[in-house]
């Protein structure tokens, strides 16, 4: 009886109708799925991602101790614009920081964005880097004023921007999602990313900004290449 009485409801509440099970995977609208799967691929695969995060900022932290410490920021002088040894440093100016503030501060929103960006996967998390790095020290390089320009402001940047527009072009609730989670979490970068002044790199926060962008639409050319 009571097994009866509770099919009743279910049927009345239209979730079976015809013998069809309106909770099933082939009725439920897609962006309820990949919601699902990325809820899950979120619970289940953490770990790695925040190895990898963690990981990445141990290291960051050993080189600028090092330079704090033993080399007294000789670093910084290596990473000026448009000089020779500039241009060898381009690998290392996204690690360099001035101060342990500095340093905090670009870790904290690095971390944050990117742990966002590494729902996508791991690949997708280093090809997006790897493309924001290059634009935002390339251009810098070429394009900044001749002083030390360094930090990993340009690659925060990069990851802001691309969580704010890849929604455009994905047209998923995921990414809609994350893009209203980053305006949430720092809308004012967007007025910092026009603000010049000795202590930061207008041309490095602008590169990395467009870095992004860049990353949007060579991500499924590369992540293609590098899976083949």
């Amino acid at each position: 009886m009571m097994t009866s009485g509770l099919q009743t409801i279910y049927d009345l509440a239209g979730l079976k109708l015809g013998g069809f099970n309106f909770l099933e995977p082939q009725f439920l609208p897609p962006q309820f799925m990949a919601a699902t799967r990325y809820s899950r691929e979120v619970i289940t695969n953490w770990q790695p991602r925040f190895v990898l995060l963690r990981d990445i900022l141990i290291v960051v932290w050993g080189i600028n101790l090092i330079n704090w410490v033993l080399l007294g920021g000789a670093l910084r002088q290596l990473c000026v614009p448009r000089r020779t040894i500039g241009l060898i440093s381009v690998p290392i100016t996204p690690l360099v920081h001035d101060d342990p503030d500095h340093l905090f501060g670009n870790s904290l929103y690095f971390f944050i964005f990117g742990w966002l960006i590494l729902l996508r996967g791991i690949p997708d998390f280093l090809i997006i880097t790897l493309v924001i790095a290059l634009v935002d020290s390339l251009g810098t390089w070429i394009f900044a004023e001749p002083r030390p320009n360094f930090g990993a402001s340009g690659i925060v940047y990069g990851y802001f921007s691309f969580l704010l527009f890849s929604s455009f072009f994905d047209r998923d609730i995921i990414s809609l999602l994350l893009a209203i989670v980053v305006i949430l979490l720092d809308w004012a970068m967007l007025r910092r990313l026009f603000v010049n002044s000795p202590n930061t790199s207008l041309e490095g926060h602008m590169f990395g900004f467009f870095g992004g962008i860049l990353a949007i639409f060579l991500l499924p050319t590369l992540r293609a290449a590098l899976i083949s």
